[in-house]
């Protein structure tokens, strides 16, 4: 019992009454409505075992949770935009009721940051004066993504069984 993986691919988060008249949601914005409605104080423990699977436009993506690292990690046939990542990662916050680890991306630039305007150093010479060239700081706590790898390296059940040494 202990060698299968749980691997989530709830459907009840995508069966909701499909109205004639809906506008169809981006699918940037798809998990955004639970993420706010789910409830901060709830901290379920994090299994490594625990896997969401989701269906995008890039194909079908594998996603766990990295405790030692504080990463998520993925399985996909394709290359993904962190967008699409950013997305995916919420359902496996919703749907594991791990709110805490996720970071909320924030776009938009406060007034102090978009006035400031850096320059950059010369580094072999002077070269013709350019517009200079705005720069934003990034937080230090955003969502870390690594790719493991195409879905055909990704093992379903996991043998924790200790070989003895012959």
């Amino acid at each position: 019992m202990g060698n299968i993986l749980k691997i989530c691919d709830c459907m009840e988060l995508e069966k909701e009454p499909k109205q004639s008249g809906k506008v169809n949601i981006p699918y940037n914005e798809k998990y955004d409505i639970k993420y706010i409605e789910l409830n901060d104080i709830i901290k379920n423990d994090i299994n490594k075992n625990n896997y969401v699977l989701e269906n995008t436009d890039y194909g079908i993506i594998i996603m766990c949770y990295d405790i030692e690292n504080k990463s998520f990690l993925y399985f996909c046939d394709k290359v993904v935009p962190n967008t699409i990542l950013e997305t995916v990662s919420k359902k496996y916050v919703i749907q594991f009721k791990c709110k805490y680890i996720y970071h909320l991306f924030d776009d938009s630039d406060s007034e102090d940051d978009s006035n400031k305007i850096i320059d950059l150093p010369d580094v072999y010479g002077k070269f013709k004066k350019t517009k200079n060239i705005k720069r934003r700081k990034i937080k230090s706590n955003i969502n870390k993504y690594k790719h493991l790898g195409k879905l055909t390296a990704f093992a379903f059940t996991k043998n924790d069984v200790n070989k003895k040494k012959k």
